[in-house]
């Protein structure tokens, strides 16, 4: 590798090439996402190596099968037993279904960073996907621990949990406002919607509207829990979150779509096709609107200058390499005729 060094950080050589430097990095996040969703999958405190607490974590092995679940009961983090046909379950499994669809569209990307140039923009979504999956843990948590029915002298109040459950609380405020953030950092490198687009943009693309398309149903599955009982069993900051996070993943699918340069069908001339359902009021807006040949033309033209974009960079990256393979070449060259020149001299000298 030829690589400059400069005061305490270091800048590599055009020859060194963007895309190995973006490889090693691809790598590094495959290595880092295989371990910490595969060999550690929760984060646990470590006790020392003699410690009763060691000892006790080797005699504890997790079972898979408890068989308290045979006669159609599932239990509660409170420990009260309902049947699997509840909502709470419900929403709990449409919520785990969510996270597996992400975890599909992850893996949909990863094979992608195999024929595109990675960059850091990819890497970074396919980090925000993992996070969003460990908040999902938690909003099963909040919502597999119900809210307390609320006292009749405050009913307005919302109440609180046993402090015993108050670990799986969600956070009100800054969840949501991450997203918001990532939302607005996505949409200011995208190309301006002004119309309905179908469901697409390859594997990745696809992947993450079906994810959106799960999530809306696990928050009409949360909205369920509050508007069917007599007081609302989780917290407003649950439904909020996943509001926000179908508006993430709509943009996030469109956000794959550009990087890797997929092409994303709008709908037809007549203006009908799958949009992006929910508005901020939350309710379902018609798919449509004129849409006609012009538009069509200029999200073509779009991608079209985008591959082209694309493929300039991967030549000028290529020729950078070639030329210096091609000095390389030559400083070997040189190095040998003075090695031999050197010999030929001592050959002399004898």
């Amino acid at each position: 590798m030829h690589i400059k060094y400069a005061g305490s950080g270091f800048t590599s050589s055009a020859a060194f090439g963007h895309s190995k430097f973006c490889n090693f990095l691809s790598w590094l996040h495959r290595i880092a996402s295989f371990q910490s969703r595969t060999l550690f999958p929760r984060q646990l405190a470590t006790p020392t190596a003699c410690s009763p607490a060691l000892a006790a974590q080797q005699k504890r092995t997790m079972k898979i099968y408890t068989r308290t679940g045979d006669k159609g009961l599932s239990s509660l983090f409170t420990g009260e037993r309902r049947p699997k046909t509840d909502e709470v379950f419900q929403a709990l499994g449409t919520v785990d279904e969510l996270s597996c669809a992400i975890a599909i569209a992850l893996a949909h990307i990863d094979q992608q960073l195999d024929k595109v140039q990675p960059n850091a923009k990819i890497l970074n979504l396919c980090e925000q996907l993992e996070h969003i999956q460990r908040r999902l843990q938690a909003v099963g948590s909040s919502v597999a621990t119900p809210l307390p029915e609320p006292s009749t002298d405050h009913a307005e109040i919302h109440p609180e949990r046993n402090p015993r459950y108050s670990h799986v609380d969600f956070p009100s405020e800054v969840v949501a406002d991450e997203l918001e953030q990532w939302i607005d950092q996505m949409t200011e490198e995208l190309p301006p919607l002004r119309q309905f687009i179908l469901p697409s943009g390859g594997l990745p693309g696809s992947a993450l509207h079906f994810a959106r398309a799960i999530c809306r149903r696990a928050e009409r599955r949360v909205v369920r829990l509050n508007t069917d009982r007599p007081y609302p069993t989780v917290e407003p900051s649950v439904v909020r979150y996943l509001n926000r996070l179908s508006d993430y993943l709509f943009t996030a699918a469109r956000y794959v779509t550009v990087l890797i340069c997929i092409r994303m069908y709008p709908g037809d001339e007549l203006g009908r096709g799958a949009g992006k359902g929910g508005g901020s009021g939350g309710t379902i807006r018609d798919a449509g609107g004129a849409f006609g040949k012009r538009e069509a033309r200029n999200e073509e033209e779009y991608f079209h200058r985008k591959q082209k974009e694309q493929l300039a960079a991967l030549r000028k990256h290529l020729e950078e390499e070639v030329q210096y393979r091609k000095d390389e070449i030559l400083r070997h060259r040189e190095a040998i005729e003075r090695h031999q020149k050197l010999i030929d001299e001592m050959e002399k000298g004898k």
